[in-house]
């Protein structure tokens, strides 16, 4: 819906309006609270370094698209499943590292055009408009992260053969 919205308000900005930074702010801060609390939460129960907690952090984000989406095909369809991944030993060719998260590329790409957009058309005259921005960066941080694991698996597989 975000991605909607700010395509009306680039669009046609007689029609779609900036939400009120009221509303903005709470999405903000929950943004904020998630990524302290589960950092924090990692840091309580699993003993490891700053960099191994980071990393993990990355792989969770990276994840939440695929389990959404497993989620609803289990609500809507009566045979929803997570698909497992072919290795790379079991396949003819080297497979394409970003085939698996295409869909995650292009809500990252999507999100990333309306960053430029709205930096173009509204730019960052009203704090409304840069709190839309921080939130716009904030959803695709999920996005990216998926992406940087898919890189980050390729880049191990070539490591190990």
């Amino acid at each position: 819906m975000a991605i909607a919205w700010t395509v009306g308000m680039v669009g046609w900005p007689q029609y779609f309006a900036l939400p009120l930074q009221l509303f903005l702010v709470p999405i903000i801060g929950f943004f904020v609270c998630k990524a302290v609390f589960g950092i924090v939460l990692y840091r309580v129960r699993v003993p490891c370094s700053w960099k191994d907690t980071i990393m993990a952090s990355i792989a969770s984000m990276g994840l939440s698209h695929a389990i959404a989406r497993g989620i609803f095909q289990g609500l809507w369809q009566k045979k929803g499943e997570f698909v497992r991944t072919a290795k790379s030993r079991r396949l003819g060719a080297k497979p394409n590292p970003f085939t698996s998260v295409r869909e995650e590329g292009l809500m990252a790409l999507a999100l990333g055009a309306c960053i430029v957009g709205m930096i173009h058309s509204i730019g960052f005259q009203y704090v409304e408009g840069k709190l839309w921005i921080a939130i716009l960066a904030a959803q695709s941080i999920p996005y990216v992260s998926a992406l940087i694991g898919a890189w980050v698996a390729h880049r191990s597989g070539e490591a190990t053969g």
